[in-house]
């Protein structure tokens, strides 16, 4: 009997616990769906059409010199009714944005903005008095970049009819008004001259065609928080998120008798840095029995965090060295280039065979022959040894670069845009539309919910080359010794995310004069975007998304583009798939300013 009463006893307890643990695992489940996407480091869905700016067109008429007063533009306003407008224009008085209203008698009136209901003559007629119809020499100037590649590419003579099309129903556009132009001119000369020499800039653009761009698909969003879930479970499942937890633990105690490097002193590829396969994040490459001395191979293994599996990469010369001992360096025998040639550690020589290039692909090339790929010799597999082969595109030929911290953070790109007529710490020029695009590059420690500063990428000048510290000549690494991020020119631009808690300013909104909106990726594109496309060597200066002369508001939404919306733009300019000409043609502006994309930015 006591026996029995004893089961009953057993029986109510093991009931007694299913229920509490069945309640937490409800309530549990209960915590997990109320918390916000946000929250989770995950996306919301933000649908452009409900911005009340959708279906407006932004204008932007920016003057020479030293600017207008209230009184001068009333010539502008006899020739052309400038108070037509949805909103009341905003004018740049000094640093100041206020509305024209509130100008006063004898300031200087550096630009205006205003939003129209609909694409009027307006910016077109001040244009057409000036002797020059923005929209059409833009057209026609790209007409003429296009004929150049004509015989290269079948797409772009699919883009070059279209153009052709475009031109004539802009000349057609501009012939049809020049009878009512033509006789203002004759009657109000004196208001036209003044036009000609005080606009120095008169565009306007489609906010619901940038929006458009800007904001990702409801699906596009499903599918990178998708993948940003696959991810976490797969670094669960592999157990990699205890790799760092070790690495951190490591860190700290070589931190306490080390001096700790200052960010300005960093750039892409001074970090320690993993090697792995794309289709497979649990295996590094790993050098054979962490033997270091010349003519040891390597292979695939899987993650361990050891001293074998990690890398430097010379973001100047080129080289591969291991972290372990970086006199030796990633180095193909006797400097071959044939299928099966073999990849082996050797003392750093500053030799060919030794200078690599991290390709956005996934394919690292030796720099002397970009037909060749490392290969994993037995496909994506445990103990597959690494050697030289052909590309051909395949799985065991696409590699990524990153770091050894999977688990640790929620990882974003960001894209920052300043009102093309702001100045002072938001302008690189003395003179208005001189405001800044760029992207950047921000992770979230779940940890401690710090923020951590890493990359920039932008555009500033035709060329290609990186820079530490300012934006001077293309894309840029802005980390400065006091542990910010510079946005714009040198140690005096405006601080973005300095390391403390998260705020709601974070995703999106103003700070300092930029707006932005921030984009939650898995870790692989993250590092995709940060290491290989940051990667430069000598000779290789004319890396993607920066194949055509577009403007920093051009490159940074095209760039921003290909890591928020989930798609797999092509990797070379010749590839359909990836073309920056459709970014080209909102209006006829050059994808728009910085300020047009600051316009509808929430």
């Amino acid at each position: 009997m006591e026996d029995r009463h004893k089961i009953y006893y057993k029986g109510a307890v093991v009931l007694g616990v299913a229920l509490i643990a069945a309640f937490f695992i409800y309530r549990g489940t209960g915590i997990g769906q109320t918390k916000s996407l946000e929250e989770q480091g995950l996306n919301e869905y933000i649908d452009p059409s409900k911005n009340p700016k959708y279906n407006q067109v932004y204008n932007e008429i920016i003057f020479s010199g030293d600017g207008v007063t209230k009184e001068e533009l009333d010539n502008i306003n006899t020739v052309v009714n400038l108070k037509d407008n949805i909103e009341e224009p905003e004018a740049i008085i000094g640093e100041e944005k206020v509305p024209i209203g509130k100008v006063k008698t004898g300031q200087k009136i550096r630009s205006i903005s205003y939003n129209s209901a609909k694409e009027d003559t307006k910016i077109v007629e001040i244009n057409y008095y000036r002797g020059k119809d923005e929209v059409l020499e833009t057209k026609k100037s790209k007409r003429k970049e296009l004929k150049e590649q004509r015989n290269q590419n079948s797409e772009v003579k699919q883009l070059l009819t279209k153009l052709d099309e475009e031109i004539i129903e802009e000349e057609q556009k501009v012939q049809k008004n020049k009878g009512n132009w033509d006789k203002k001119i004759k009657n109000k000369k004196t208001q036209v001259d003044f036009i000609k020499t005080k606009t120095q800039k008169a565009v306007s653009s489609n906010n619901k065609e940038l929006m458009d761009i800007l904001y990702p698909s409801k699906e596009s969003i499903d599918k990178l928080n998708n993948e940003i879930l696959e991810e976490r479970k797969k670094i669960k499942e592999l157990g990699l998120d205890k790799i760092w937890k070790r690495e951190e633990l490591k860190q700290k105690i070589v931190s306490m008798f080390m001096p700790q490097v200052k960010a300005g002193y960093l750039s892409n590829f001074i970090s320690t840095l993993v090697i792995y396969p794309r289709s497979n994040i649990g295996l590094r490459i790993d050098l054979k029995g962490n033997g270091v001395y010349n003519g040891n191979g390597f292979h695939l293994w899987t993650a361990n965090g050891g001293n074998a599996q990690k890398f430097k990469f010379m973001d100047d010369s080129g080289e591969i060295k291991y972290a372990g001992n970086t006199n030796f360096c990633l180095d193909r025998d006797r400097n071959e280039y044939r299928n099966g040639a073999k990849i082996q550690l050797y003392g750093c020589n500053s030799s060919e065979a030794q200078k690599w290039v991290a390709f956005p692909s996934g394919e690292i090339k030796p720099v002397g022959n970009q037909s060749y790929c490392l290969d994993a010799s037995a496909g994506v597999n445990q103990g597959s040894t690494l050697h030289l082969w052909q590309c051909h595109g395949g799985s065991n030929q696409k590699f990524q670069v990153g770091e050894e911290d999977f688990g640790k953070f929620d990882y974003f790109t960001r894209l920052h845009a300043a009102s093309s007529t702001s100045l002072g710490v938001n302008s690189l020029g003395s003179i208005p539309g001189s405001g800044h695009a760029l992207v950047s590059m921000p992770k979230y420690q779940k940890s401690n919910g710090k923020w951590h500063i890493t990359n920039t990428f932008s555009l500033w000048s035709s060329s290609t080359l990186d820079n530490a510290n300012d934006n001077s000549s293309g894309r840029t690494n802005n980390m400065t010794a006091n542990g910010y991020l510079n946005i714009d020119a040198g140690g005096g631009g405006f601080r973005d995310w300095e390391n403390g808690n998260r705020n709601p300013g974070d995703y999106g909104g103003e700070f300092a004069g930029y707006r932005r909106t921030t984009s939650s990726i898995p870790k692989q594109r993250f590092e995709e975007l940060k290491f290989m496309n940051g990667y430069k060597v000598d000779n290789y200066d004319k890396k993607i998304y920066n194949q055509c002369n577009v403007n920093c508001a051009s490159y940074s939404t095209i760039l921003y583009n290909k890591y928020n919306k989930g798609s797999d733009w092509g990797d070379s300019y010749n590839d359909p798939d990836y073309n920056p000409n459709s970014m080209i043609g909102i209006s006829g502006v050059n994808c728009a300013y910085p300020g047009n994309i600051y316009n509808v930015l929430k």
